[in-house]
């Protein structure tokens, strides 16, 4: 019996070594595949450096190379979402990137309810979260690129509450652009409001995301 046993037991332990040494699961899955190797890339605005750690595919030569590029025009499958214009254009999502100037500060109502005010991104968001405000913001949430804080709330199009495509975030940089912020609108590549939940889940998309950082222009 104790012979049948210690036969058993190392015919078992053969089975385990096996699947360890081939990535195989007890289930039938796979090994779960590696991401695809990164590159940082950048675009100077004027002001500002925008840098971006995205992924790469290797090209005819065998030389690994970016599958998001800095392009003059987004695809017009992208602009329903985000509108047209310049912006980072990948496989999975689409950026663009523009500074826009404060104005909550020249409103007759806030002047005279404050006085004249040196603007800011602090003031901007002081400015949301009062009574105040009549925007389109229904709610948002603080996040940082970096040492960055920034506004993030969804980029909705349509009546109502509108289709998710994506998010927007404002982006403090008042060391700068002291007058106002820059302003990231990020949607889905194929521009369906259906996909975007889940392309906005993608480990991938989430790490190009986190990687965004905004440099002062040398």
């Amino acid at each position: 019996m104790k012979k049948t046993l210690l036969t058993l037991g190392l015919v078992l332990t053969l089975v385990f070594t096996m699947f360890a040494l081939t990535g195989c699961e007890m289930g039938g899955g796979e090994k779960e595949p590696e991401g695809r190797p990164t590159k940082e890339i950048s675009y100077e605005g004027g002001l500002y450096v925008l840098k971006v750690t995205v992924p790469c595919e290797k090209n005819e030569n065998d030389e690994e190379v970016p599958v998001y590029e800095f392009e003059k025009e987004i695809p017009e499958a992208a602009t329903a979402g985000i509108g047209t214009g310049e912006g980072l254009v990948g496989d999975k999502i689409v950026m663009t990137y523009e500074t826009e100037s404060y104005v909550y500060h020249t409103a007759t109502s806030f002047k005279e309810a404050h006085g004249d005010v040196t603007p800011s991104f602090e003031g901007f968001k002081e400015y949301v979260d009062s009574d105040e405000y009549t925007g389109t913001i229904d709610s948002y949430e603080m996040v940082k690129f970096g040492d960055r804080d920034a506004m993030r709330y969804e980029q909705r199009v349509g009546s109502g509450k509108g289709d998710f495509y994506g998010y927007c975030y404002m982006v403090n940089i008042d060391d700068l652009y002291p007058k106002g912020r820059l302003n990231l609108v990020i949607v889905t590549a194929d521009g369906n409001p259906e996909n975007a939940e889940a392309v906005f889940a993608d480990p991938e998309v989430k790490a190009i995301i986190d990687s965004i950082r905004i440099e002062a222009a040398e």
